[in-house]
């Protein structure tokens, strides 16, 4: 059985929670109508089994929850406040996508599941070095210098004046590419840029630094 339940806003006066399965719901600026079965509890902003195309014009969303439901061509003209979650096959079309937290915080993926190409024109990055995972025979600390050898694909350098240098563990690389390597022991390498290196000796802006006989320092 399903009834259609209308409530007409007054000055003032808030729209209350319903029990009920929520079927369709208009919002304009002075109605809220909703089509409501029987039996199933729904509350604030909660919606299940909606089906009906949806327009919701110069409101304000504050985490709107959509549970198993399927919203043909929804149109948003306003604020969204909380999380929206897309199929896997569903597309956002816009013109710009703003960070509208600090600089450096929020991302775009995850580490676990991450997008395939980016097509881009160009791009930025706050920290300044190009890095490569390789696997590592122990695990070492950022500025700690590398050279190709060892048990695995690197090992920290103990040889002066080596020529078998891989690079430096980075500190937060900008670019990091064969991200998904497994092993024991895996490092970022940093291979071009600038990066924190642990060193002895005395030198000044200029000088060329090269494998030291201390284990990891230049």
């Amino acid at each position: 059985m399903s009834t259609q339940v209308q409530y007409r806003r007054g000055s003032g006066a808030q729209v209350a929670a319903f029990t009920g399965a929520l079927g369709e719901m208009v919002v304009d600026t002075t109605n809220y109508v909703l089509n409501v079965a029987d039996g199933v509890t729904v509350g604030g902003f909660s919606m299940a089994g909606v089906t009906a195309t949806q327009t919701l014009t110069n409101k304000t969303l504050t985490s709107p929850t959509i549970n198993s439901a399927v919203i043909n061509a929804p149109s948003v003209t306003g604020t969204v406040v909380g999380s929206i979650t897309l199929s896997a096959t569903g597309n956002v079309s816009c013109g710009n996508i703003n960070n509208t937290n600090a600089n450096g915080v929020g991302n775009i993926g995850t580490s676990t599941t991450y997008f395939n190409t980016v097509f881009a024109k160009a791009t930025s990055a706050q920290y300044a070095d190009l890095a490569e995972m390789y696997a590592a025979d122990a695990g070492y600390a950022p500025g700690t210098l590398l050279d190709f050898g060892g048990n695995h694909e690197v090992t920290a350098t103990t040889t002066s004046h080596s020529t078998a240098v891989a690079g430096i563990v980075s500190t937060n690389p900008s670019y990091l590419m064969n991200a998904t390597l497994t092993s024991d022991h895996v490092v970022a390498v940093a291979l071009v840029g600038r990066v924190p290196c642990r060193v002895v000796g005395t030198f000044i802006k200029g000088d060329r630094l090269v494998a030291s006989d201390i284990e990891g320092v230049a």
